[in-house]
């Protein structure tokens, strides 16, 4: 299955191919996208880790409904029901996985992400949430980092609002490439002032593996990839 996205339709042209990025992706002449990301199991060869794991829960919630948008909450049963497990960022702890993909590729269903979270979370901590996000070209950045802005307060409403919560306060934003990049741009959202929306959520770190970042200007040595990903991002300040 793919997404397809039509911004324009001309029934007197047929649409061509203006960018590809690794057959994943394609951008046609019409304003068409068509990205081959969203199968159950995009990559069948690379087997789910859940079997090696059985004291992890994956569940899926819709966070965002307007955009059609879905987090993934790993649980770790073992450690919710041993008081005296003490993790290395401190005792409940969430950790906010946010996958890569050039800000227009990859998903959390993706299995390598999928057992990434797993194994994180078995090592790490009680809770680890993989959030989804809007991809460009269809929609330009901000909109990721607003995407999980808003999972952030479904957390904050989720884990630590109302009775009978835990009150999982301490939140780790962990982000892996253009994640990283999201990660980069909600601390400073945060350290500007926006902690307050989040309130009583508390980031005590951040992880940014292999984080991107690109300007305005082509940088020699740069893959035709990331100069197509360049082209579709760096200007989203104008849109």
């Amino acid at each position: 299955m793919s997404d397809v996205k039509n911004t324009t339709s001309s029934e007197n042209e047929n649409p061509y191919v203006v960018e590809e990025i690794n057959g994943k992706l394609k951008l046609f002449s019409d304003g068409s996208i068509i990205r081959y990301l969203r199968s159950i199991n995009p990559t069948p060869k690379l087997p789910l880790d859940d079997a090696k794991y059985p004291t992890i829960s994956p569940f899926d919630f819709e966070y965002d409904p307007t955009h059609n948008l879905y987090l993934r909450v790993y649980r770790d049963e073992f450690r919710l029901y041993t008081p005296y497990v003490d993790g290395p960022f401190g005792n409940p702890t969430i950790i906010i996985y946010l996958h890569g993909g050039g800000f227009c590729l990859d998903s959390l269903i993706m299995a390598a992400n999928h057992n990434f979270c797993i194994r994180l979370c078995n090592a790490l901590a009680e809770f680890v949430i993989s959030v989804d996000y809007r991809l460009a070209p269809d929609d330009r950045l901000p909109a990721a980092v607003d995407d999980v802005w808003t999972a952030l307060k479904w957390v904050r409403e989720t884990f630590c609002e109302g009775e009978n919560r835990k009150g999982f306060g301490r939140v780790v934003i962990f982000g892996d490439s253009a994640g990283g990049n999201i990660a980069h741009n909600l601390a400073v959202r945060i350290a500007s002032g926006g902690w307050r929306e989040l309130d009583p959520i508390r980031v005590v770190g951040y992880v940014l593996l292999a984080p991107l970042f690109g300007g305005g200007a082509t940088v020699q040595g740069l893959s035709r990839s990331y100069k197509v990903l360049e082209t579709s991002h760096t200007n989203w300040r104008d849109n």
